[in-house]
């Protein structure tokens, strides 16, 4: 008997196929699977390209807006023409004077200084021969070219005279503040004086208030008063308020100057941290202002350019000790801010900007 034709079940012809399906499926399976990591791979691998590049795009923009930051600021320093004269006293040190910066060469200058005393500076004569200083007592007008010599010009007991501008006419010399009694508040404007001196020597009374200047046609005086800022007629002497304090507290720390072309006046309010422009119009009998610009700054001593395109400022972190004092410079053709120079080098309530020239 033969023996039967028997072979076992995983090897039937059926079985094969099915497992040949199986391996086919497995193999599928095994090609998606890889496909998938590979894809999430490739996903992975965009977004971290992606990613660099997106990190080198904003590099690359930081970079170009610092770049092209630093050529603004070259440039608009580069249209900074002339000298600015300061009153200086530097940290750690008794000294308080004169000093100048000088715009092409981008260096301080110590011009006059003593220690222990006070030398204030004042304005550049329109010649700029001479330049007015105060020691706190006396007036004194110093030749700009040696400032060992000059000459004096009052000699007398009014107290605190400060701020010496020019008047620009034979017949008035200089105007100056001077505190009524040092025993009143230093911080209220009617708690001062304003006098001018002529060409004899003699001071004259003119009103009460502090800050004075003088409009380039010798017509008008403009000073700061409790309510507000004025102009007087010095052919009439006739006071006209023409900027508002709502409050009726203006406060000494508040400045005010005037434009080369007498075009805008500047008041600043820094505890508000607001500095005002306004526009001027004024002749014969009459004096306007109008509100063009206010720019957010807590700031003093505002100064022109001498070609009145640019307000130089002092400005801080306002707080109790009013910390970081420095020079920004403002172009008023569109108002942009530029950070001229750094003056933590000095202490800040010795520091006043008071001419540009």
């Amino acid at each position: 008997m033969s023996e039967p034709d028997f072979q076992p079940e995983s090897l039937q012809p059926e079985n094969k196929k099915d497992l040949i399906r199986l391996g086919i499926l497995g193999l599928v399976i095994a090609l998606v699977a890889v496909s998938f990591l590979g894809y999430q791979y490739y996903k992975r691998f965009q977004l971290i390209q992606s990613n660099e590049k997106t990190d080198q795009s904003t590099s690359s923009a930081i970079t170009e807006n610092i770049k092209g930051e630093d050529a603004r600021k070259k440039a608009v320093l580069s249209n900074l023409k002339g000298k600015l004269y300061l009153t200086l006293s530097p940290i750690d040190s008794t000294e308080f004077g004169i000093f100048s910066y000088n715009f092409a060469t981008e260096k301080m200058e110590k011009l006059l200084s003593e220690e222990g005393k006070a030398v204030i500076s004042g304005q550049i004569s329109p010649g700029g021969k001479y330049i007015t200083v105060s020691n706190g007592n006396q007036i004194y007008l110093l030749e700009t070219e040696d400032l060992s010599r000059g000459l004096q010009l009052t000699n007398d007991e009014i107290q605190r005279k400060t701020e010496p501008v020019w008047g620009i006419s034979k017949d008035v010399i200089v105007y100056y503040s001077a505190q009524k009694d040092i025993k009143t508040a230093m911080n209220r404007p009617n708690n001062w004086q304003i006098y001018s001196i002529d060409e004899g020597g003699e001071e004259i009374f003119i009103t009460d208030g502090i800050h004075p200047h003088i409009t380039h046609d010798n017509q008008f005086l403009i000073f700061l008063k409790n309510d507000g800022v004025y102009a007087l007629d010095l052919d009439k002497d006739t006071p006209v308020k023409i900027w508002e304090m709502a409050t009726g507290k203006a406060i000494t720390n508040m400045h005010i100057n005037i434009s080369p072309f007498d075009q805008l006046i500047a008041w600043s309010s820094p505890k508000e941290g607001k500095v005002f422009l306004m526009k001027a119009d004024y002749g014969k009998g009459f004096f306007k202002g109008e509100i063009i610009k206010e720019i957010d700054a807590h700031a003093f001593w505002p100064t022109f350019s001498p070609d009145g395109r640019y307000l130089m400022l002092e400005e801080v972190d306002w707080g109790d000790e009013n910390l970081n004092p420095r020079l920004v410079v403002y172009d008023l053709k569109n108002y942009r801010k530029t950070v001229v120079l750094d003056l933590t080098d000095y202490k800040q309530g010795s520091i006043q900007l008071t001419d540009w020239k």
